[in-house]
């Protein structure tokens, strides 16, 4: 009963300031984000950019923009060069960024591999990225080591399990780590979950939490669904469930914390890579709730 209550007063919560912020918003979304790619072009002062998760963006700047370089306290937009990959910041109008902060990556950071470690062999630590695939992190004794509690981490510190970050240089599946962060996830227990759907078979949903675990979601007749848009909160159904979708469960967890039966759901915005704005050739497709997949 006390679950229901509290999934009950956090979804009135996320209604109110949904509709909230729905009301206020003009017709033409604008939103503040950060795109990270690869500039392909330079015309005057917008630098186009291919990113690698939302195809390609338009980074308009103006005089107000800053520019950060390692090794360069006065980078302005001249700093820019075509190859170069950046980081920008500011207020996206569908495909154009107005940016507020341009940041050149250093040549020696410019790739980056997220995971969870599976092994670690002498100086290399396997990592399971996101998709399922493993890429292997090099590091050397100069690679920087960095997380919460430990100031002078090193590689000894690492541990299977971890969730990593390595920053670097992409040598086909071999990332030349520069600087690795990392983290021992916390696995939550509690009544509320988040994460990306990964499938769907019929009412059960996998789920990939932050700390890359998979979580089992069930759903029956009487799971609440809300679908979170650019124009505010709607009721949804399980026909909105789709892969890919960025989700937050409230529910009832399994005594060994591996499913949860879902009592609501938030759905947001669902991620996978695009080309031009729409997805790649060979992306998943998007199996619906009820759907075998």
């Amino acid at each position: 009963m006390k679950t229901k209550l509290f999934a009950s007063l956090v979804i009135v919560a996320m209604l109110l300031a949904t509709v909230g912020v729905a009301a206020a918003a003009p017709a033409e979304a604008v939103r503040p984000t950060a795109i990270t790619g690869d500039v392909t072009a330079i015309t005057g002062n917008v630098l186009t950019v291919q990113t690698v998760m939302q195809g390609v963006v338009k980074v308009q700047t103006d005089s107000n923009t800053r520019f950060r370089q390692q090794g360069n306290p006065n980078a302005s937009l001249s700093a820019v060069k075509v190859g170069d990959r950046i980081v920008a910041r500011g207020e996206r109008t569908n495909d154009v960024l107005h940016a507020n902060v341009v940041l050149i990556m250093p040549s020696n950071l410019r790739d980056v591999v997220v995971g969870k470690v599976q092994s670690i062999t002498g100086n290399t630590i396997v990592v399971t990225k996101n998709d399922g695939s493993t890429a292997n992190v090099a590091t050397t004794a100069i690679t920087s080591f960095r997380t919460k509690d430990i100031p002078n981490a090193s590689l000894l510190d690492v541990k299977v399990g971890d969730v990593l970050e390595a920053a670097g240089v992409l040598s086909g599946n071999t990332l030349n780590a520069a600087v690795v962060r990392f983290n021992t996830p916390k696995h939550n227990t509690g009544p509320i979950a988040i994460g990306l759907i990964q499938s769907i078979n019929g009412s059960t949903l996998t789920l990939q939490t932050p700390s890359l675990d998979t979580l089992t979601v069930n759903l029956s007749s009487s799971t609440f669904i809300v679908v979170r848009g650019k124009d505010g909160a709607t009721i949804g159904s399980p026909a909105d469930l789709a892969q890919g979708a960025g989700i937050m469960v409230i529910g009832t967890r399994s005594s060994d914390g591996t499913s949860m039966n879902a009592i609501a759901i938030l759905i947001g915005g669902q991620r996978g890579p695009k080309q031009n704005g729409q997805p790649q050739s060979g992306a998943p497709s998007q199996p619906r709730v009820g759907q075998q997949g």
